[in-house]
Parts: structure tokens; C-alpha cells; sequence
């Protein structure tokens, strides 16, 4: 069977003229190329999430699709260029689109929407929120749920105490995040598992996100809907106590790494924790640890450094006590864990220095 449309094509230009040499979509010659990412980014996010995780969708007489908190890129002329997901999908099933969010915009419209005429029709609009919505609509009215961007580490009271989300996922329904970059999944799936929900560890890495400049964030490149992936099954046990600390330490992650970020600092965060030898150790048992951005302590004296360019300088700044380094987690434990303990660091070196 011939590959999705979709997933045949790993660059814009390929797939924006595949696109746009299918019979149905000949309207999209009159728009341009360069304008057509933005708009395409949504729809190509979900065609691409259901042929990873759920192709058998493709097989259904019409899919019905709820995108949850719904604001403003997921809802650009009115959610009507969802109905390019069958063609993206090589598929003959129509979409009906419903969009339910508290801040949804009904009204963004794009230079490209304005070129559509009476192409694609728009979606149904609900500004509520998903429990709202939920009090007059039957869950079981959709195949498919999408969630772009929840931000689980600072919403989840919004997204996780409201219940909305947490029906849908009661009820089976395939449901579908998308996260910014890796380290953000791996911070949403932190707080959703504090709650007791979890995502499905297999995420995909989505080549048609968009790319923007955010200038409430400096100007940093945001990469919207880059990674993809799959809430799971579990549900919070009756009893669940949720862990407030654990949404503390996230929170202050979070933190560090935007201030990292438009600081231009490195904010990997596979490496926190981790012991090395360099080649600065005087014996094989003078060992290095990693700690956050690029700084590693040293592990016999505590003395801090910081890599420039591959050579250690001291950093005097700032230290390192024998009980933070003794809470240090085992390099096998999941990196969040180890990142976590990284960012407390730079937290209290933070707010030591007044920054």
C-alpha cells in the first residue's frame, strides 16, 4: 500500500507540491509556497500523529476530531485547514473539526484563509472549557482528541483538576500532545504521571513543525508542534495523592531552562548528573560531575567550573555543599530526575547572585 502523503516527504517543498497536485487541493496553487507552512503546520501535526499511532482511523466513514484548548495557531481561519487532513492521509474520509478552548480565538484569519473562497469548511467553535463543553456534548461524539502545546508544567491545575481531560482519557478516546522540544515531553509526561495519567514513551519527531520567533521570549525560535506523542491509558487510582513537590521541582526546570535558553546557554539536559573523567583529573578516580548548562564540580575538592570552549575555569561565584552533592540521583535514572536535580542548583545560584 502506498505511503500516506504525509509521511512520503521529510521537506516543505516536497510536500507542498505533492499537496498541491492532488486533484482536491489544486486550490492551493494560488497560494504561496512560503505562506503555506504556517497554516499547514496543524493539520499536517495530526495526519502525521494518526498515521504513526493510529492508521486504522484512515479506514472509518468520517473522523470526527476535537482539538482541546483551542487559542490561536490551531484555530486560523476558523479551523478550516483540518479539512486537508483525508488528502494528507490519502484517505476518502471526511473531517468534522470541533474546536473547544477558554482563550479561543474565532476570529485569527491569514492572508492564505482569505484566498480559500468557499474551499474546506470550517470547524464547530466552542469558547468554553473541555469540561464545559463536556456538560452539553457526549464524549463519545469524537474518534479522536488533540491537545497542541498543553504546557502541563505550568497548567496542569487548568488541564488535570477540571476533569475534561481526564474523561476523555477515562473513555478510550485516541488522544493526541504535542510538546515544543524533547525535554518539554519529558516534563509533560512528569506532571501528567504526578496526577496519575502518563504518556506513551514512543514519541515521533514531527519534520513540518512551524517555526516562529516568540518576542515575549526574547525572540527565541519556538519549534510549534515538533514533537508528537500519545497519552496512555492510566488513570489516577481513587485514592491518588498528587505530590506537590514533584510539580515544584518541574516548575523550577522549567525556569532554568528558559532562562538558559535566552541567556543562548547550552540546555541539554542528558548529561546532568553524570560523572566523567576529564582531562583535567589527576587520576583515574578524580571525577567530574555535570550539573546543568556547563558547569560540573569537581568531585573530590567541590570545586566549581564552568566549560568554555572545552576548557574548565573556576567559577568563584558560587559553590557546591557536600549534602547536595551526596542527594546527587544514579546516572540510570530517568534523565528529568537527573535534570531536576541539576536546575536546584541553579536555582539557589540564581537567587544567590540577585539574577
Amino acid at each position: 500500500m502506498k505511503p500516506a502523503l504525509v509521511t512520503r516527504h521529510h521537506s516543505w517543498r516536497h510536500l507542498i507540491s505533492d499537496l498541491q497536485n492532488q486533484p482536491q487541493c489544486s486550490f492551493l496553487r494560488r497560494i504561496k509556497h512560503s505562506d503555506l507552512p504556517a497554516v499547514l503546520a496543524p493539520p499536517i501535526a495530526l495526519a502525521r500523529w494518526i498515521s504513526t499511532y493510529y492508521p486504522e482511523l484512515t479506514q472509518r466513514h468520517s473522523l470526527r476530531i476535537l482539538v482541546a484548548g483551542a487559542q490561536y495557531y490551531d484555530a486560523f481561519d476558523q479551523g478550516r485547514w483540518y479539512g486537508l487532513i483525508p488528502a494528507l492521509l490519502g484517505c476518502d474520509s471526511p473531517v468534522e473539526i470541533t474546536l473547544v478552548g477558554v482563550n479561543l480565538d474565532t476570529k485569527v484569519s491569514t492572508p492564505s484563509g482569505q484566498l480559500l473562497g468557499k474551499q474546506l469548511a470550517p470547524a464547530i467553535m466552542h469558547k468554553k472549557s473541555l469540561k464545559q463543553y463536556f456538560d452539553s456534548a457526549s464524549i463519545n461524539n469524537h474518534d479522536l482528541a488533540c491537545v497542541f502545546h498543553p504546557g502541563f508544567e505550568i497548567h496542569h491545575r487548568d488541564w488535570l483538576n477540571d476533569r475534561g481531560l481526564g474523561d476523555l482519557i477515562a473513555a478510550k478516546i485516541p488522544a493526541m500532545g504535542t510538546s515544543y522540544t524533547v525535554s518539554e515531553f519529558q516534563r509533560d509526561d512528569y506532571v501528567l504521571r504526578t496526577y496519575g495519567y502518563g504518556i506513551e514513551p514512543n514519541y515521533a519527531i514531527n519534520p513540518f513543525h512551524m517555526n516562529f520567533a516568540d518576542a515575549l521570549q526574547g525572540n527565541v525560535d519556538i519549534k510549534w508542534a515538533q514533537v508528537l506523542w500519545k497519552f496512555s491509558a492510566a488513570l489516577p487510582d481513587i485514592d491518588h495523592n498528587i505530590d506537590n513537590a514533584r510539580l515544584v521541582d518541574v516548575a523550577a526546570l522549567s525556569q532554568i531552562i528558559l532562562q538558559s535558553t535566552l541567556s543562548g546557554l547550552n540546555t541539554a539536559t542528558d548529561r546532568c548528573a553524570q560523572r566523567v573523567i576529564r582531562a583535567e583529573s589527576e587520576n583515574a578516580r578524580d571525577y567530574f560531575i555535570h550539573i546543568f548548562n556547563d558547569f560540573v564540580v569537581r568531585e573530590n575538592s567541590l570545586v566549581v567550573y564552568v566549560d568554555v570552549g572545552g576548557t574548565l575555569k573556576v567559577v568563584r561565584d558560587v559553590s557546591l555543599s557536600q549534602t547536595e552533592l551526596a542527594e546527587r540521583p544514579c546516572e540510570d535514572v530517568a534523565e528529568i530526575e537527573r535534570a531536576i536535580w541539576g536546575a536546584k542548583i541553579m536555582s539557589r545560584w540564581s537567587k544567590s547572585r540577585g539574577t
